[in-house]
């Protein structure tokens, strides 16, 4: 039985590095890194310190664009930062995507294109994505939220 290669080409989001593919039922996983600061600002003390990482054992995956009519995800190991004055520790956030959210900055884009013309339900439906998530893709927009 012969073997094939195949090479894909992805377009990632600046300073994102794809480390690994692993291909998941009718899904794709694009496990990824990205240049971490030199410091950070503590979101309770507000002071900004040298980076100070945590590594947590736990992966984080979210969406991102369809490759070939697939769903494809952005995979990612958990990195905390210890505030060295006060010990709060806080996640840092890819530079693709927002906090509190589990999908890219540019999958929302798709999301908001494909509301032209038709409705959350079915955006939702050909996504595979609730109708409520299309709602809050919409709502962050227009509230102006990066």
């Amino acid at each position: 039985m012969a073997t094939a290669t195949v090479t894909v080409e992805v377009d990632v989001p600046a300073d994102v590095s794809v480390d690994e593919y692993e291909r998941i039922d009718d899904g794709h996983a694009f496990h990824v890194s990205w240049p971490l600061p030199d410091a950070c600002r503590c979101e309770t003390c507000k002071r900004e310190a040298p980076l100070q990482i945590v590594e947590k054992s736990k992966f984080l995956v979210i969406r991102d664009l369809d490759l070939w009519g697939q769903p494809s995800f952005f995979v990612y190991q958990e990195r905390l930062h210890r505030c060295p004055r006060c010990g709060h520790r806080q996640s840092l956030i890819p530079p693709f995507k927002r906090r509190d959210v589990k999908y890219t900055f540019r999958f929302e884009d798709h999301v908001l294109t494909a509301l032209i013309g038709s409705t959350a339900e079915d955006v939702a439906q050909r996504l595979s994505i609730s109708a409520e998530t299309v709602e809050r893709i919409v709502r962050n927009r227009i509230d102006g939220q990066t």
